[in-house]
């Protein structure tokens, strides 16, 4: 299973890589090295803080990359809310990982290549397992979402008019805890998000349902700042060949066995 998974996701992004790309990638060597801190929350397994040490899927991924174009990237964990308004206020530098939306692109850049494709996918509880087929199968129910989390245009209108009752959450390990409890209707994350808590925390009960209600690139995002400019084409071409060479697949299959 995670095999299929991880050759799944990386296929994804491989397929982006040579659109943008083709077979050729540029120069990842760097005259001087560059320090430069990058903020996130914990979103396991992306993002893992344990003992005080941040790791995961795209932590090591980062990582990676920084040795490859001789950038030291180091990591600081935040919450989701308060990263967004110091982002907006040109706080922090690099930010994984973000959606692309219009309302951003003022003030970040981008990178091309996304570091992994986000499929928001319903978690429900066993006992209360209901039919999803679209959004008004969710009208009056509570849904988790992480506080600061982007979903869907459809998804906040309907929240906006109050046909969801959107409950938010500081970290996903407070919304299935919510679940399990029968607390809440169902909690709304990415789907190897959800399905690694459900494991780790052995919530055989709580199950995820078809089908996503989208699936969106997730991006490592870079302030527009001068010294930060040259900082993407290669990031790009670094990440195209860290999923080419295999060693995506490799960080993925250490985080992903389910």
């Amino acid at each position: 299973m995670s095999i299929t998974r991880c050759r799944c996701v990386c296929s994804q992004l491989v397929a982006t890589g040579l659109f943008l790309f083709g077979n050729v990638l540029e120069s990842t060597a760097a005259n001087s090295k560059l320090s430069v801190i990058c903020v996130s929350t914990v979103y396991e397994p992306f993002v893992i803080e344990q003992e005080g040490n941040i790791k995961g899927i795209d932590i090591d991924v980062v990582a990676a990359i920084g040795k490859r174009i001789n950038i030291n990237f180091t990591f600081v964990l935040k919450p989701w809310k308060r990263i967004g308004k110091r982002v907006k206020q040109g706080k922090e530098d690099c930010v994984i990982a973000y959606f692309k939306t219009p309302d951003r692109e003022p003030y970040l850049h981008y990178t091309r290549m996304p570091i992994h494709i986000t499929q928001y996918t319903l978690f429900v509880h066993k006992e209360n397992r209901f039919t999803y087929s679209s959004l008004e199968d969710l009208y009056q129910r509570s849904i988790a979402v992480n506080r600061g989390f982007k979903t869907t245009p459809a998804f906040a209108l309907a929240v906006a008019e109050q046909k969801i009752r959107q409950v938010d959450v500081r970290e996903d390990a407070q919304s299935f805890g919510l679940l399990k409890r029968k607390r809440i209707d169902a909690v709304l994350t990415n789907y190897h998000v959800g399905s690694y808590m459900v494991k780790q925390r052995g919530y055989d009960q709580i199950i995820p349902i078809n089908p996503p209600l989208s699936s969106t690139p997730a991006y490592v995002v870079f302030a527009k700042k001068d010294h930060l400019n040259a900082i993407i084409p290669l990031f790009d071409s670094a990440l195209f060949s860290i999923l080419q060479d295999g060693t995506y697949q490799k960080i993925f299959s250490q985080y992903i066995n389910y």
